[in-house]
């Protein structure tokens, strides 16, 4: 049986966040030409550079689902922030700010039994648990309909994987006369992240309606 997050983040660094924003992820999780001058989009930093006022911006996802083999089935739910942003505007070209993002996290729990013989029998317990968070620095700039931006971010947090491993007798419960197995691994994280965009912004002049401009971003 599993629960919480997902079985499937016990592999590599976990379940990794997309950290799309409310409004983008309305669009169908809509990234790199997202702009607003009312939410920063931290898929493109060059959207900063749109920000008009300065922005807080926080977002909280949650995850619903179901798992089931042949035999089993379990429901899996989890809250969670997916983003938390401060952005001021310096220049009329420039504006900076700071974000606060999860990265990855592990958060499962799995039992399986495994027969070795037709008198014995072992079950594992498979437990993971930690999340990976990204702080970032992010700075946008425009010039005219031309938009620039980057974020520099340092990545931090510790991931865990546990396995406990016990035999059980032919009834199904605890062999007292066995031993017991413990293994753990624990993994810190200490790196530097970054990533960078582009973004155009083209006026197009209505063919019905000279007064109605709109504008395009690529």
């Amino acid at each position: 049986d599993a629960q919480e997050h997902t079985p499937y983040s016990r592999y590599g660094l976990g379940f990794a966040f997309d950290n799309n924003t409310a409004q983008s992820a309305q669009m169908g999780g809509l990234g790199a030409a997202f702009q607003s001058g009312e939410t920063v989009n931290y898929l493109n930093p060059a959207s900063y550079g749109a920000l008009q006022l300065t922005t807080f911006d926080a977002g909280f996802s949650g995850n619903f689902g179901k798992i089931k083999t042949q035999t089993l089935k379990a429901k899996q739910s989890s809250f969670s922030l997916n983003y938390l942003s401060l952005f001021f505007p310096i220049k009329k070209y420039w504006v900076t700010g700071v974000n606060l993002l999860p990265f990855t996290a592990k958060d499962y729990l799995i039992s399986q039994t495994t027969s070795f013989d037709t008198a014995n029998a072992v079950k594992f317990e498979y437990e993971g648990s930690g999340t990976l968070y990204n702080l970032s620095w992010g700075n946008g700039f425009k010039y005219k309909g031309l938009y620039l931006g980057f974020n520099v971010g340092y990545l931090f947090g510790k991931l865990n994987n546990n396995t406990l491993a016990y035999p059980i007798n032919t009834a199904g419960a605890y062999d007292p006369d066995a031993y017991t197995t413990w293994t753990y691994t624990n993994t810190k994280v200490s790196s530097f992240i970054w990533n960078a965009g582009a973004q155009y912004n083209l006026p197009i002049k209505s063919k019905r309606d000279s007064n109605k401009i709109y504008n395009v971003t690529f």
